[in-house]
């Protein structure tokens, strides 16, 4: 039991991780259109403010993660009762952590500037990017949450489907005389196959 929950943190955190180089790429883009349309003080203002963005993302990744993962969980035991509940607590939870992040950033603002020496110039830009970060700091956890909530309601609603074609493919099977050693490959085709 405890190697299986090592393990499942250990999915959330890769699932974060793959989250956090989203990050880097989108980081990526802002630097080079901050290069492109402005200048170089606004690119190393990007990449200033980079550190901030990649913690917050890997966080609103890992708790958005990890309460739909529970969510699923729970709805394929056909818990509906507990499924509600973890969406519920998982709101609570995005919500508060999302003010606790904004709140903590504003509050850090002047610290982290202090910590690192920039000219006037660069730190203007990223005090400004830095702002934008702030709003997403509210934002984010819940609205991943809700998007992996929402994944895992459909993969859920698909799951039923899926066992409900088990039945008539073993019987096809059993008629044609093969075994599931016999089949190589399936074919999935439609809208929902994606």
């Amino acid at each position: 039991m405890k190697q299986k929950r090592c393990k499942q943190l250990f999915g959330f955190l890769i699932s974060g991780l793959l989250g956090w180089i989203v990050c880097i790429v989108g980081d990526m883009a802002d630097s080079v259109f901050a290069g492109i349309y402005i200048n170089e003080a606004a690119v190393a203002a990007v990449e200033l403010v980079a550190p901030v963005f990649s913690i917050l993302m890997f966080l609103c990744c890992f708790i958005a993660i990890g309460i739909s993962t529970l969510y699923s969980r729970a709805m394929g035991a056909f818990d509906r009762d507990l499924a509600c509940g973890l969406s519920g607590l998982g709101l609570i939870i995005s919500i508060t952590s999302g003010i606790i992040l904004a709140v903590g950033m504003l509050l850090l603002k002047d610290v982290y500037f202090n910590f690192y020496s920039s000219s006037a110039a660069v730190e203007a830009y990223a005090r400004e990017y830095y702002s934008c970060f702030i709003i997403l700091a509210l934002i984010y956890p819940t609205h991943w949450l809700l998007y992996y909530l929402l994944t895992a309601d459909g993969a859920m609603m698909a799951a039923g489907l899926i066992q409900a074609c088990l039945e008539p493919c073993r019987k096809a099977m059993s008629d044609a005389g093969l075994s599931n050693s016999d089949i190589d490959e399936v074919i999935l085709v439609g809208g929902s196959s994606r």
